[in-house]
C-alpha cells in the first residue's frame, strides 16, 4: 500500500516513486506487445503514444496530472516528452495552429527509431499538417 498526500502531481510522484520498478515493468511490456503487432495495428509504440496523448484532453480533475507525475516519480516515459532533441512536446509544439515543422516530425520519428511515413500518417490521423517540408512538398 502506498500513502501519499497533496496536490494531484505530488500524489503520482509519491505513487511513481513507490511503484518505479513495477511502472517500468508495465511500459516495457505495453512497447513490445504493441510493438510485436506492428504489422495487424498498423501502428508501433511511437504512434500509440501519440494517440494517446490525443485523448489526454478529455481527462476530468487532476488525472492526467497524477500520470505525469506518477511517470516522473518512476523516472518513466513521460508522454508529454517526445520530439526534437528530446524537447518537452507539449500541446503547443504538436497543434499549434494544426501544424508542425517537417524538421520536428523527422526528428520525432528518428528518436523513436520509426519510419517517417509513419508520423506522416499519424499527424494526418490527428489532422495536423506538417509545415516547412524539407522536400518541398508543402509549404
Amino acid at each position: 500500500m502506498v500513502r501519499a498526500r497533496g496536490a494531484p502531481r505530488a500524489l503520482g510522484r509519491q505513487i511513481g516513486e513507490a511503484a518505479a520498478l513495477q511502472i517500468r515493468q508495465m511500459l516495457t511490456s505495453y512497447r513490445e506487445l504493441i510493438e510485436s503487432n506492428r504489422p495487424r495495428l498498423n501502428l508501433g509504440w511511437a504512434e500509440a503514444v501519440l494517440q494517446a496523448r490525443k485523448y489526454g484532453r478529455y481527462a476530468v480533475g487532476g488525472h492526467m496530472e497524477e500520470l505525469h507525475g506518477m511517470a516522473e516519480g518512476a523516472g518513466a516515459l513521460n508522454v508529454s516528452e517526445a520530439g526534437e532533441a528530446g524537447a518537452p512536446c507539449t500541446r503547443e509544439t504538436l497543434h499549434h495552429g494544426g501544424r508542425i515543422d517537417c524538421s520536428t516530425a523527422l526528428a520525432m520519428a528518428d528518436q523513436h527509431r520509426v519510419a517517417s511515413g509513419s508520423i506522416g500518417r499519424l499527424m494526418n490521423l490527428l489532422g495536423i499538417r506538417i509545415r516547412n517540408c524539407q522536400l518541398g512538398c508543402f509549404q
